[in-house]
């Protein structure tokens, strides 16, 4: 597993945004759940209901992080990646 940074931030400019990896990851798990929706196989409903909760505690992330930005854009204009404000 590569130890690279994935989000964005002062180490790499180019990675995801934390609230767009959550919603990613959420519809990527959507469209898994989406698969075996017509499944007969007798774990479906367990995995269906288990993916259900994945997809919810990942949007709830998303909904904190958002919420972190609207305190901090309260407090002082966003200044990108390179520039954090605390």
């Amino acid at each position: 597993m590569s130890t690279d940074n994935i989000l964005m931030g002062t180490d790499n400019h180019t990675g995801w945004k934390l609230e767009e990896l959550l919603q990613q990851l959420a519809n990527e798990v959507t469209a898994k759940s989406a698969k075996i929706s017509t499944s007969l196989h007798p774990q479906r409903d367990m995995i269906m209901d288990n993916n259900s909760e994945i997809i919810e505690l990942l949007l709830k992330a998303k909904d904190i992080q958002l919420d972190t930005y609207a305190q901090m854009d309260a407090r002082e204009p966003n200044r990108g990646p390179s520039n954090p404000r605390l």
